[in-house]
């Protein structure tokens, strides 16, 4: 049984859905980023060039955007990374930390120390919060077919720009002598040095709406900026219909650039 409300729960989706689109659509996008880096002019340039073609195809396109918590959010995104990757990693426990801490990637290391230290209470409290954000956005899309962003602020950063600062790290080989309260603080700077790059994507991944990203626009150097589409869970079908539409009228970049 389909409940829309409901994270894990999707209908079936008959092949004959998967066609063009036959009827316009109500829109509605943004370009505000979630976090505190702003978003780059050229990923605003990619979601203006889908808006205008949205709106010469007879689409009804219209800025506005879900009201969420944002604080809120990240803080059950974040927890819920910690817990979820500290679980998968338990397995290694035997091993010793010294071992680990130079097999892991940084946020995979703080996830094995930290999650396991979250209560159930906590967690709980956060799937509450979970539901909450679920059905906020399903009431958003009684208003709306789609919902469209960038896919990320900017083209991809270079692995120097996403790397943690120095400051960071030497934090994170001092775990051990930090309270829990020092810890999270440590991973909550970690994570936000990361996911500023994605603001984007983290709603869809705490409810379970169904996103698609496709690669649109180009830089003056021919680097690729994605949109991301977004719809209600059971509207999977309308993401790959409108993909097919983009992909028919010419607007997927999908040639291979060479850096």
């Amino acid at each position: 049984v389909y409940i829309p409300y409901a994270m894990c729960s999707l209908p079936t989706i008959k092949e004959e859905k998967i066609q063009s689109l036959t009827k316009p659509l109500k829109i509605a996008y943004s370009v505000q980023s979630l976090s505190d880096e702003p978003t780059s002019s050229d990923a605003i340039k990619a979601i203006k060039s889908i808006v205008s073609y949205l709106k010469a195809m007879g689409h009804e396109v219209i800025e506005d955007a879900p009201a969420i918590d944002i604080v809120k959010l990240f803080h059950f995104y974040y927890t819920t990374c910690l817990v979820e990757t500290g679980r998968n990693l338990a397995n290694f426990k035997d091993q010793s930390d010294r071992v680990l801490c130079k097999a892991l990637g940084d946020l995979a290391w703080l996830s094995y120390k930290i999650g396991p230290q979250i209560s159930a209470y906590e967690y709980s409290g956060m799937l509450k919060d979970q539901d909450i954000l679920i059905e906020q956005n399903a009431k958003f899309y009684q208003n709306y077919d789609l919902f469209l962003t960038p896919t990320t602020i900017s083209v991809a950063p270079k692995q120097t720009e996403c790397a943690l600062p120095q400051t960071l790290k030497n934090l994170l080989s001092n775990l051990q002598s930090m309270s829990i309260r020092e810890q999270r603080d440590v991973a909550i700077q970690a994570f936000d040095n990361t996911y500023r790059w994605t603001p984007f994507t983290q709603l869809m991944n705490l409810t379970g709406d169904p996103a698609i990203s496709l690669p649109v626009y180009e830089t003056i150097n021919g680097l690729p900026i994605g949109v991301q589409i977004s719809s209600l869970k059971g509207n999977e079908y309308r993401l790959l219909q409108v993909a097919k539409d983009f992909e028919e009228h010419g607007l997927l970049k999908t040639h291979i650039v060479s850096l």
